[in-house]
C-alpha cells in the first residue's frame, strides 16, 4: 500500500511517474510546507502559492534529486526533501 511507504520511495515512485505516489506523497507534505510559507509569509494566499510551487518544482526539477543521509533511517534524509525545497 503507498500509504506505508516512506517519503523517499514515494518520491522516487513519483519521478518514476506514478501520479498515485504523488498524491499520497501531496496529503502527506502539503500541510507541514504550507503552515511553513504561512508562517514565513504571514500570507495564507502566498503560502498557497509557495506549496503550489514546491510541488510543481518536483514535478519539473527533481530528476536530479539524490538523498543525501546521515543516520540509517530512511524517514531522516526522505522527510527533508521538502525542508531543502521549502527553502
Amino acid at each position: 500500500m503507498l500509504t506505508d511507504l516512506t517519503d523517499e520511495q514515494l518520491l522516487r515512485q513519483t519521478l518514476a511517474g506514478d501520479e498515485d505516489a504523488f498524491t499520497v506523497l501531496y496529503h502527506r507534505r502539503q500541510g507541514p510546507i504550507f503552515r511553513f510559507a504561512l508562517h514565513m509569509s504571514g500570507s495564507a494566499q502566498i503560502a498557497e502559492e509557495v506549496t503550489q510551487d514546491v510541488f510543481m518544482f518536483l514535478l519539473q526539477r527533481g530528476q536530479g534529486w539524490e538523498p543525501i543521509c546521515s543516520g540509517s533511517r530512511e524517514t531522516m534524509c526522505a522527510g527533508r526533501w521538502s525542508g531543502t525545497i521549502r527553502r
